[in-house]
């Protein structure tokens, strides 16, 4: 609907771009001699082949004889010697002269040139700007309603005409495409868009205070179940193995002195070294162990005992950031799926808004800068 909108937009006042062939000399020029009611060169009481300096010398007789200072009395003083400035300027600039002299060979420019409706543009007051800008308006907006329809009616039609047997999806849908009436009439469809968003406010609101009751309620519910995830997360990776005493067959084994080892603490200095030296002896190095064993200075066993209880920490913490994954899946996933169920009442109001703003905003623009190009 907008692109319509602007397209006719640009169509119409495409010719009105092209005043900018005619600069503000020429449109006053243009005005003035209409006002006058007669010729510059009587005016001035001069001959149309007079020369610069007949002009000059006309002008300085004039301008003693109507200049405001010299007429206190007379109301239309200022106005007089306006124009007498506007025709001098205009007869001593060869450029203008022809141009004006080309005024009374051929006329003012009529209807059919664009800078015509320039200058009654310029000439409306804001009211009477406002009052074309509305009713030009309303036009294009019903004009668009109609095209829209024909376009839509148009479609369906061809693709109808191509199919060998009547698509009866096709057909309902034709006729469900509707004509536009007095209602589509652009202020009643302004009047209906912002009843309708008014109307829409209640559910909206009651929609928001639903939304923030289930997502309190959500809240209560998920937080037991986040702890069990975690605990059993955190039970999965806890086991323990119990070995039963091995008894000895061999009597000779069993006299033999049993050797209790204990793993020594780890520095914070030692950990970083080994594992850089676990990246320098990646897996299926040979005796990966032994060798980062025997750079650290420690047993075999102690090396993969610390290699055994940095694995348990870094799968602890995976587990752990998975476990703030799911809280949050489980906090923010109720949201989106009420947004998702949103009235299309709420929805078709706000985009009507959305629309009734943005005509606003070019109905604004379009009769600002008619205001601007009068002006200057």
């Amino acid at each position: 609907m907008m692109h319509s909108y602007l397209l006719s937009f640009l169509l119409i006042f495409h010719n009105l771009l092209l005043v900018n062939a005619w600069d503000s000399s020429e449109l006053e020029m243009f005005d003035l001699v209409e006002e006058l009611g007669k010729t510059f060169y009587e005016f001035m009481s001069i001959e149309r082949t007079a020369s610069i300096s007949d002009i000059k010398r006309a002008y300085r007789k004039l301008s003693l004889e109507l200049h405001p200072d010299k007429n206190p009395d007379d109301p239309d003083a200022s106005r007089k010697f306006r124009q007498l400035t506007t025709v001098y300027h205009t007869l001593k600039d060869e450029e203008l002269r022809r141009s004006y002299d080309s005024v009374l060979d051929n006329g003012l420019p009529d209807w059919r040139t664009p800078v015509f409706y320039y200058r009654t543009l310029r000439k409306m007051s804001n009211t009477e700007l406002a009052l074309l800008a509305t009713t030009f308006s309303i036009i294009i907006h019903f004009a668009a309603l109609w095209g829209h329809t024909l376009e839509k009616r148009w479609m369906l039609v061809s693709s109808l005409k191509l199919l060998l047997t009547i698509d009866a999806e096709i057909a309902e849908q034709l006729k469900e495409i509707a004509s536009p009436t007095l209602w589509d009439i652009l202020p009643i469809y302004l009047i209906r868009v912002f009843f309708n968003f008014i109307r829409s406010i209640p559910s909206f609101i009651s929609f928001v205070i639903k939304f923030i009751k289930d997502l309190a309620e959500e809240k209560k519910r998920t937080k037991e179940e986040i702890k069990v995830e975690w605990e059993v997360a955190r039970m999965i990776t806890k086991f323990t193995v119990s070995f039963k005493a091995v008894q000895c067959s061999n009597p000779s084994y069993a006299r033999l002195p049993i050797s209790h080892y204990s793993l020594q603490d780890w520095t914070p200095d030692e950990e970083a070294i080994f594992i850089r030296l676990t990246n320098k002896y990646p897996g299926g190095f040979p005796n990966r162990w032994r060798k980062i064993a025997e750079v650290l200075g420690r047993s075999v066993a102690d090396v993969t005992a610390r290699a055994s209880a940095i694995s348990a920490r870094m799968s602890e913490r995976m587990q752990l950031n998975l476990a703030v994954f799911l809280y949050c899946h489980q906090m923010f996933h109720p949201l989106w799926a009420m947004l998702k169920l949103q009235t299309p009442q709420v929805l078709d109001s706000w985009r009507e808004l959305c629309e009734l703003s943005n005509w606003l905003r070019w109905w604004w623009c379009s009769w600002r800068s008619l205001k601007i190009n009068s002006v200057h």
